[in-house]
């Protein structure tokens, strides 16, 4: 069975217990805590909110994963001190991870840092980075989720092969794929072929929809994903991991998470919260 979760992006101008307590109450078992600025940060995350937190998820039996922080941070920098800084904030992450229980901790791939550069000299450094990183995923025991990311003239991903060779360069047990469906959308990148491709290497997704042009974080079935494509091809390899609904709607969140859960389940069936 697939495991329907969702992301406490959609509160992130809130505390982050907070924004658990929400998504619970909308039946949402499996939540992926969003840790980055205004929300939750792992470096200065006190430990009255993971308290919080933690008793959420011992009262109602919730599964948590962590997204490490994204906002103006790049693991494929050219610069090595800013590299440095993002491999402290996703040790942090994991170190997270562990007190509050979570099985997986979702890491961006990042861009290029600048158009003069190497697309190849880009992922190597973001490869170089991740590979330390994967000895502490390896350590916890904690799965690290690589996720496509980024589009645009600064994207290192510009088709499905690219990723899938990404994501089998790491032998690990403990490395899979998150795929972000706006992120591939916007790179014109082909879905279904990507997750035949992967096969069990496909740990999680990311759930968006977009029209193509920015990354609004829409409602599946408000843009130009088509996700009975995405769902059949899920069926097809047997996926049994977790699909988060990462969207932003500030106006109205709950309608927004309302409609996205019914929308999924109506897709398919076997994807419950």
């Amino acid at each position: 069975m697939m495991r329907l979760g969702a992301s406490t992006l959609l509160y992130f101008k809130r505390p982050l217990s907070e924004g658990v307590a929400l998504l619970k109450e909308r039946g949402f078992r499996h939540i992926e805590l969003f840790c980055d600025e205004p929300h939750a940060n792992p470096f200065k995350i006190s430990k009255g909110e993971i308290q919080k937190i933690l008793k959420l998820k011992e009262k109602h039996d919730l599964q948590f994963s962590i997204h490490t922080p994204c906002f103006d941070l790049n693991p494929a920098s050219i610069n090595p001190r800013i590299r440095e800084e993002v491999f402290e904030h996703y040790r942090e992450s994991f170190d997270l991870a562990r007190k509050v229980g979570a099985f997986a901790v979702v890491a961006h791939l990042g861009n290029q840092s600048d158009m003069k550069l190497r697309q190849e000299e880009s992922l190597t450094l973001t490869v170089q980075l991740l590979k330390r990183v994967v000895k502490i995923a390896e350590n916890y025991k904690i799965h690290l989720l690589i996720e496509n990311t980024d589009y645009g003239n600064l994207s290192m991903i510009t088709d499905d092969e690219q990723y899938r060779k990404i994501i089998y360069n790491f032998h690990s047990l403990f490395v899979k794929a998150i795929l972000d469906t706006g992120h591939a959308n916007l790179n014109g990148i082909p879905m279904v072929r990507l997750i035949k491709r992967l096969g069990s290497r496909l740990g999680s997704l990311h759930i968006s929809d977009n029209q193509g042009d920015k990354d609004g974080h829409l409602p599946p079935g408000q843009g130009s994903i088509n996700f009975k494509l995405i769902f059949k091809a899920l069926e097809q390899i047997r996926f049994n991991g977790t699909v988060i609904l990462e969207i932003y709607d500030e106006a109205s969140p709950m309608e927004a998470l309302d409609h996205s859960s019914l929308y999924i389940q109506k897709l398919c069936p076997r994807c419950q919260m």
